[in-house]
């Protein structure tokens, strides 16, 4: 089966009807959301819906005819995802600046595990940022022996993001000798269990590449993930920030300020 193509679109707000529209029509089928800053307490709204935004953003992308990657910071959350909702825990949690440490991480992706296997939902753990020395290293520290890939109809799965190193997207990271020893390493690290790449971008700002360029990286990547095995590839990200902003973060976007989608976004989800 392709890899699907998925974008990451949301940070904690509703994103609207008209803009996950647009997004589906340019061919993505998964929508990355962020939800680890919304609340968790359980309280049911008259109708019966669950209270929390967790719940409400996530339906807002079922409901417009996307799956949601849901980003969790808790493990309580994952009690209150509508079905279809896949689940990531954490966001690079191997980056200090997140907030993780190996051992706050690891309590709490067992506690993510184990509402899993009650709820048969798939859960995606790890979310290094990079497939480089300290993203290796993350991984190697947690306990993937615990977590048989497919146990009691619980799907305990590995994600990851990539980001380059140097210009060429083939070039790999230090200590690999390509991009697809990269992903052997990754595979040797996890064992068998399904993967995705659930970041993975090029800036088109100042001094970086250029919109078409960019375009043909995407796709490249896309294929490249496919061609592994990864169940999806999600693009970083929706929008770019302030068209002045010499921060190369602040030109990642598919669509810029003005709307407008440029030719990567048909370009990555036409790549297979």
């Amino acid at each position: 089966m392709a890899a699907q193509a998925g974008l990451q679109c949301g940070f904690g707000e509703f994103l609207g009807s008209e803009t996950l529209a647009a997004v589906r029509a340019q061919g993505f089928t998964i929508a990355r959301i962020d939800l680890q800053g919304q609340d968790a307490n359980g309280r049911p709204l008259p109708n019966g819906l669950p209270l929390e935004r967790t719940a409400l953003l996530a339906q807002e992308v079922i409901d417009a005819g996307l799956q949601p990657l849901c980003i969790i910071r808790r493990a309580e959350q994952m009690t209150v995802l509508p079905d279809g909702a896949l689940v990531e825990f954490g966001n690079e949690p191997d980056l200090a600046k997140f907030g993780w440490t190996r051992e706050s991480y690891l309590k709490e992706a067992r506690r993510c595990v184990a509402i899993a296997r009650e709820t048969k939902r798939r859960l995606y753990l790890g979310v290094v940022s990079n497939l480089n020395k300290r993203g290796f290293d993350f991984l190697e520290s947690l306990p993937w022996h615990e977590w048989p890939w497919i146990e009691h109809d619980s799907q305990i799965a590995c994600s990851v993001h990539r980001y380059p190193d140097g210009r060429d997207p083939r070039n790999p990271h230090k200590g690999c000798k390509s991009r697809e020893h990269e992903i052997a390493k990754l595979k040797a690290i996890v064992g068998p269990r399904a993967l995705a790449c659930t970041e993975v971008g090029y800036s088109d700002g100042p001094g970086y590449w250029s919109e078409c360029e960019v375009a043909a990286h995407m796709a490249w990547e896309r294929q490249l993930f496919d061609a592994h095995g990864f169940d999806f590839v999600i693009a970083f990200q929706i929008n770019d920030g302030n068209p002045e902003s010499r921060d190369p973060e602040a030109h990642f976007g598919f669509r810029r300020r003005d709307g407008s989608w440029k030719p990567v976004a048909r370009q990555f989800t036409g790549a297979l």
